[in-house]
């Protein structure tokens, strides 16, 4: 998280340690967007085609008493 923490406060020309001392639900916004902004759209699909295959998953795990 470090690094990540980094890379943000430098995407919003900050000090290094300004993510630190956000709320946590205000540094998981800050990620998101930050996620959103970096991400080509093929990562974004790749990420969706993963959650659903671990949802999917997870459904068949718990229909078959897994």
């Amino acid at each position: 998280m470090d690094l990540l923490a980094i890379r943000i406060a430098k995407a919003w020309n900050r000090d290094p340690e300004w993510f630190y001392t956000l709320e946590p639900e205000t540094q998981i916004k800050v990620l998101a967007n930050h996620r959103i902004e970096t991400s080509s759209p093929q990562e974004i699909k790749d990420r969706q085609e993963a959650n659903k295959r671990a949802k999917m998953k997870a459904m068949i795990a718990k229909s078959i008493g897994e």
